[in-house]
């Protein structure tokens, strides 16, 4: 003859854990009670034993763009996480500190690290963007250049286009990269950082050339100079171009 056995188990955890407002969390006590049941005239049976249950949270970091983060934390209820002294970089912005919201929002408030932690949490950082100069090269000593034209930017603001400076008779031939004039200046983007610097170029308006004289005074014996009138160079050239006077020698005495 062959017996069957009815076996019935059941688990009770009471749970304890005291108030996360005393700064501390007490450790949870569970005890399983196991009883099983043998047969109908089976005597019941019971165990029972205590279990240590952890609970811990995590905080992570969120460069947001920047360069290495922060090891994550790993927080018990009711502690606070610390500062991490993070020394990341982003390229034209400067580190601000932390925040639980999107950093780029402008109501984004920065982490109190002196705030107990009860979850998990994501924390960004948050960078502001660097100030810099917009400097400009006029290349000639007569050009203005236009009032509106920035003086700084920020990263993150693109500037697209600049004002033209003026120069009597001459047309602006635009904004250039480079002291040689063979790379015209790209505007500013958003994502540019570090001084710029921009250098106009000019052509003439007229192939006309200016006209120009060159005068020669000799010295005389007691010391004063009068006008060779033998000597004056009538010249012309391009407008704004340097020209050198060629000295001449005089022979003898007047």
């Amino acid at each position: 003859n062959v017996e069957f056995y009815a076996h019935t188990y059941s688990i009770n955890i009471p749970v304890k854990v005291k108030s996360l407002a005393d700064k501390d969390i007490s450790k949870i006590e569970n005890k399983a009670t196991t009883t099983a049941k043998i047969g109908e005239n089976e005597p019941e049976t019971k165990e029972s034993k205590t279990v240590d249950v952890n609970i811990k949270y995590t905080v992570k970091f969120d460069t947001n763009g920047g360069t290495t983060a922060p090891d994550d934390q790993i927080v018990s209820p009711g502690e606070k996480a610390t500062d991490p002294s993070y020394t990341g970089e982003k390229p034209g912005y400067t580190f601000s500190g932390w925040s639980t919201t999107d950093p780029d929002n402008e109501t984004a408030q920065e982490y109190d690290f002196n705030t107990l932690v009860n979850e998990n949490k994501t924390l960004y950082a948050i960078w502001t963007p660097n100030e810099y100069k917009i400097n400009y090269v006029l290349n000639a000593t007569d050009a203005t250049n236009d009032s509106s034209n920035p003086t700084k930017y920020t990263t993150g603001t693109a500037i697209t286009s600049f004002k033209e400076p003026t120069r009597p008779g001459y047309t602006f031939g635009g904004w250039y990269a480079n002291e040689e004039l063979t790379t015209q200046f790209p505007g500013i983007k958003v994502d540019d950082y570090g001084d710029k610097t921009l250098y106009a170029k000019w052509t003439p308006t007229s192939e006309d050339k200016v006209s120009y004289k060159v005068e020669h005074y000799l010295e005389t014996s007691d010391g004063k100079y009068e006008l060779d009138t033998n000597s004056i160079e009538n010249l012309s050239d391009e407008p704004g171009k340097t020209v050198t006077a060629t000295p001449k020698t005089f022979a003898g005495y007047k």
